[in-house]
């Protein structure tokens, strides 16, 4: 069971140098009972506080201090597929999926007991190495209350209908929002009215169609500014935009930084985590 499911209750917090990024092979769910600090997932920053739970998506690059305590589950990927096809409604919430900005939520008194109990059942499961069924079984429990907070917390209504075309929009966004950046084509793509795509994404997901394509563009403008070797004008060109004043304002508005005051401020950061290391 070890190896599929990994639970462990926090009681000093988790600091910068420790082991969260090195296990990007895994998803985590990390659970914050207590404290205060800072997380960043993908040159994305949050603040922790208690009783909110974030989902660390695998592959992405996660920074944290933060002291405190709290649980942290890391699980292999094929049982969150497993998941979503038992639960296919959960599959398109933001909270789950790497592009989603919005990957925490917070839950209420009620929720953390039931959450509690279900950590110390899976707590005990893993000490007495048990068959992983019960565990999943703990876990999946575990998934849905997150999944039903989430929705609370975000107004998105738990309703039965066809979610093939949200889950054909977001490949869609991800194969082409460099070139198009209209919701107007993907509706075309997917054979419907704008306005009933937007209805279905909404719905699907809480987000709109045009919401999605300014995340999926946003992402990649930070991951090429905090990893590529291109210029800024490089990758202004790179993502399509028209010059370098288009691009600018793009960051300004949904990043806070210009991409100039982003990439500064990701170099300062590593020179910091380096001379931290090396004192």
């Amino acid at each position: 069971m070890e190896r599929q499911i990994r639970i462990e209750k926090l009681s000093a917090g988790i600091d910068k140098t420790a082991g969260i990024d090195t296990l990007r092979d895994h998803l985590q769910l990390l659970w914050i009972r207590g404290g205060k600090g800072d997380l960043e997932i993908h040159y994305k920053h949050y603040k922790i506080q208690p009783q909110r739970i974030f989902f660390l998506p695998q592959g992405q690059r996660i920074q944290i201090d933060w002291q405190g305590t709290g649980w942290l589950i890391r699980l292999e990927p094929w049982l969150l597929r497993l998941f979503f096809q038992r639960h296919p409604e959960e599959k398109l919430l933001p909270l789950f999926l790497p592009a989603g900005r919005k990957c925490y939520t917070d839950i209420i008194p009620a929720t953390a007991h039931a959450l509690q109990s279900l950590a110390q059942f899976i707590q005990q499961e893993q000490e007495a190495e048990h068959n992983l069924s019960i565990a999943q079984t703990y876990l999946y429990a575990i998934l849905l209350h997150v999944a039903n907070a989430y929705r609370l917390v975000n107004k998105i209504p738990k309703v039965s209908f066809n979610y093939a075309v949200a889950e054909k929009l977001l490949p869609l966004i991800q194969e082409h929002f460099h070139k198009e950046r209209l919701p107007a084509f993907y509706a075309s793509q997917l054979g419907m009215p704008v306005r009933k795509l937007n209805e279905t994404c909404k719905r699907a997901t809480g987000k709109l169609v045009q919401e999605w394509i300014t995340e999926q563009l946003l992402s990649e403008a930070e991951r090429l500014l905090a990893e590529s070797p291109l210029s800024i004008k490089e990758i202004a060109y790179e993502l399509d935009f028209a010059d370098m004043a288009q691009f600018n304002h793009f960051l300004k508005k949904h990043n806070g930084q210009s991409p100039t005051a982003f990439r500064q401020a990701l170099q300062t950061d590593k020179r910091s985590d380096t001379d931290g290391q090396a004192g």
